[in-house]
């Protein structure tokens, strides 16, 4: 039986002024470009980094035993600018779990332009709900839309069929993956 470890990031920062530049919220975080250099070419070096695709279409059993798979949330700028030319550089792809209200609305995070691109060149855009709110804190008609309204946008925007959903801060009941799925989600993060 295979073993997938998920590895999650947020944001990146090459220096301290693009650190500060972040929200205090975000800081924690957030990783050094050179951390998350080494942290890629140990892996690759050690361990089969597999694409989402795999987990899609693949049975367990073809899967190596232990593998990693790469994911990143919320849509920070510096995905574009750091994660994703690093992941091409190595062949790599990621799964990135963008947060459909924060995209060209908050500072420092993604353009659907840019992630358009990303999806265009073989990386996975998801779903971390529309407004980042913890789904586990609302009823059935809210979690509904967080559900469909970012799934709606994301597919719009980046051209891409979305499947995948990261719970914001992990937070969800039980009764959310029901409803997920009912709209087309078919692997909960």
């Amino acid at each position: 039986m295979s073993t997938i470890i998920s590895l999650m990031y947020h944001g990146f920062y090459a220096n301290e002024e693009e650190l500060e530049r972040m929200p205090p919220a975000d800081r924690g975080y957030a990783v050094p470009v050179s951390a998350f250099i080494k942290q890629l070419d140990l892996l690759q070096s050690s361990v089969q980094v597999i694409s989402p695709s795999q987990v899609d279409t693949s049975k367990p059993e073809s899967l190596p035993e232990r593998c990693v798979l790469l994911t990143f949330d919320d849509g920070h700028a510096s995905n574009y600018h750091y994660a994703f030319p690093l992941l091409r550089e190595r062949g790599m792809t990621g799964l990135f779990f963008v947060t459909a209200d924060f995209i060209e609305n908050r500072r420092d995070f993604c353009t659907w332009k840019q992630l358009h691109e990303m999806a265009e060149a073989g990386m996975f855009i998801q779903s971390h709900g529309k407004s980042h709110e913890f789904f586990s804190e609302h009823d059935d008609e809210k979690v509904l839309s967080e559900f469909v309204i970012s799934k709606r946008l994301i597919e719009e925007k980046v051209g891409k069929p979305v499947r995948a959903v990261s719970f914001p801060g992990g937070r969800y009941r039980s009764e959310n993956i029901s409803a997920g799925k009912s709209i087309g989600y078919r692997f909960f993060y």
